[in-house]
C-alpha cells in the first residue's frame, strides 16, 4: 500500500470493513453459512471489489474483515465519493460459496488526499480512513463517512471512555435500574427489566447508547454481562421474598458477543445455583438481528438455555426479520413489542394498531406472551388491551428506579399488595 503511494496527484483512500466482524476477525454471515466459508467469503469479497476499479488502484486485505484501497488520479472529492458508491453496490448481490447464497454488508471510510500536504504518509491516510470507516459503521452497515478533523476528536473522546470503562466495575461506577413489566388484565407487576447504567465520576451518567458498542467491541461485555447477570438474580432473589412478590422475575438483556460466549450457559447455570434462584425467576432477552448473525449457533444456546429453565424474550420484535417460518426455530417465550409500534396507537385509525394485532397472533399462535415496550398514554395502554398484548412497560407505570427504590414502586403500582421489602441479607 505505501508503495503506491506518490504524492503527485489528487487521489482517495477508502477503508472498507466487508463484514460485520465477529469473534477472530470472521464474520458470522446470515442466511446459510458455517464459519469454515470465511477465508472463501473474504477471497471473493477481495475479487468483487478489484472488478469494480481500475488495474492501477490497489484491493488489500490488512487483517480479518477489513480492506484498504487506494484509488489513484482523483481529481474531486465527488470523483472519491462515486468510487465509493459503486464499492458499496458490489455488496447488494449475494456471494455464491458452495452451493449457498452469502450476504454481506460494507462499512466504508473514505478520505480524500491533497498531495500538496506535506504531512501525508500512508500510515496517516489509513489511519484517518479507518476513522470515518467506524463513524460508518457507528451509523449503521452499507454506509460512507467521509473522514474529517473532528472525527479524530470523537475517536480521542472513545479511547478515554475506552479506558475508563475498563476500571468502571472495579471502582463501583456500573449500577442496575430496574423497571417494572405489567401484566395488562390486571395491571399486576409480573417482573421487572434489568437496565445498566455507567455513572462516570466526572461525565457523569453515561447513555448505554454509549455504553454498550464500547463494552461489545472490546470484548468487556462478557465481564459486564456476567455482572449484570449476578447482580439482577441477587436483587430479584430478595425481592421474591416479600409477601405477594413471590412470584416476580428479572428480565436481562443479553449482547450479541454474550450469546457467542461458549461459557454463557455454564455462567448462568453457576449464577442461579449460587443465588438459589429459581430458574423461571430469569428472562434473558436477546434481539432478532443477534439471532440472525449465526442462526444455527443461537438456536443451540437457546435450547441450552432453556433446558436449564430460565425465560426466553425476543426484544425489538417487529423491526427486524420477524416472520413465523424463523420464529418457529427459536425456543422463546414471549416477544417484545418493539416501542416504534407503540407510539402511534394513540392516533385515531393508527396503522400501528393492525401491525400490533398480527404481532400478538403470531405470538399466540406460537404459545408465546407479548410484551409492549414505551407506553407512555393511558390510551395506548387500552389499545393494547383491546388488542390482546399480555404485558406492558413504559413511563406510564414507572421509570427506571435503582434497587432501593423498587419495593416503594412495586407498593404504589400494586396498592397494598405488595408489603414493605424485609431486612434480608
Amino acid at each position: 500500500v505505501g508503495a503506491s503511494w506518490r504524492p503527485r496527484r489528487p487521489r482517495s483512500t477508502g477503508r472498507a470493513q466487508a463484514l460485520h466482524s465477529a469473534a477472530g476477525g470472521y464474520a458470522h454471515v446470515v442466511h446459510s453459512v458455517v464459519h469454515s466459508l470465511g477465508d472463501e467469503l473474504l477471497v471473493a469479497i477481495s475479487k468483487r471489489l478489484q472488478a469494480r476499479l481500475r488495474p492501477e488502484d490497489v484491493v488489500a486485505r490488512i487483517g480479518g474483515d477489513e480492506f484498504v484501497t487506494v484509488v489513484k488520479q482523483v481529481t474531486s472529492l465527488a470523483d472519491a465519493m462515486s468510487t465509493a458508491e459503486r464499492l458499496l453496490l458490489g455488496f447488494e448481490s449475494p456471494f455464491r460459496l458452495r452451493g449457498s447464497d452469502v450476504y454481506s454488508s460494507a462499512s466504508i471510510g473514505l478520505v480524500f488526499a491533497d498531495p500538496a500536504n506535506p504531512s501525508l504518509d500512508p500510515e496517516s491516510l489509513i489511519r484517518d480512513a479507518d476513522t470515518a470507516m467506524y463513524q460508518a459503521k457507528a451509523a449503521g452497515r452499507d454506509g460512507i463517512a467521509v473522514f474529517d478533523m473532528s472525527m479524530r476528536d470523537r475517536v480521542a473522546e472513545r479511547l478515554v471512555l475506552e479506558q475508563d470503562l475498563r476500571t468502571a466495575l472495579d471502582a463501583g461506577e456500573l449500577h442496575l435500574h430496574f423497571q417494572p413489566i405489567v401484566r395488562l388484565s390486571d395491571e399486576t407487576v409480573e417482573g421487572l427489566e434489568a437496565l445498566l447504567r455507567w455513572v462516570h465520576p466526572t461525565r457523569g451518567l453515561i447513555s448505554p447508547a454509549t455504553v454498550i458498542p464500547i463494552a461489545e467491541e472490546t470484548g468487556l461485555i462478557i465481564e459486564i454481562g456476567a455482572w449484570v447477570i449476578e447482580e439482577a438474580a441477587r436483587e430479584v432473589r430478595r425481592w421474591r421474598r416479600m409477601p405477594g412478590a413471590e412470584h416476580l422475575y428479572v428480565a436481562v438483556n443479553l449482547s450479541a458477543r454474550q450469546l457467542r460466549d461458549p461459557r454463557l450457559v455454564e455462567r448462568v447455570a453457576t449464577t442461579l445455583a449460587d443465588q438459589h434462584l429459581e430458574p423461571a425467576a430469569l428472562c434473558l432477552e436477546l434481539t432478532e438481528s443477534m439471532l440472525m448473525e449465526d442462526p444455527v449457533g443461537a438456536s443451540q444456546t437457546l435450547h441450552q438455555l432453556r433446558d436449564l429453565g430460565v425465560r426466553l424474550s425476543l426484544d425489538d420484535f417487529g423491526t427486524g426479520y420477524s416472520s413465523l417460518s424463523y420464529l418457529k426455530r427459536f425456543p422463546v417465550d414471549e416477544v417484545k413489542i418493539d416501542r416504534s409500534f407503540v407510539d402511534g396507537l394513540d392516533a385515531p385509525d393508527s396503522s400501528e394498531a393492525s401491525l400490533v394485532a398480527a404481532i400478538v397472533a403470531m405470538a399466540r399462535a406460537l404459545g408465546m406472551k407479548t410484551v409492549a415496550e414505551g407506553v407512555e398514554l393511558p390510551i395506548q395502554a387500552q389499545r393494547l388491551r383491546e388488542l390482546g398484548a399480555d404485558q406492558v412497560q413504559g413511563y406510564l407505570y414507572a421509570r427506571p428506579v435503582g434497587p432501593e427504590s423498587v419495593p416503594g414502586t412495586l407498593a404504589r403500582l400494586g396498592a397494598k399488595r405488595y408489603a414493605a421489602l424485609p431486612d434480608i441479607a
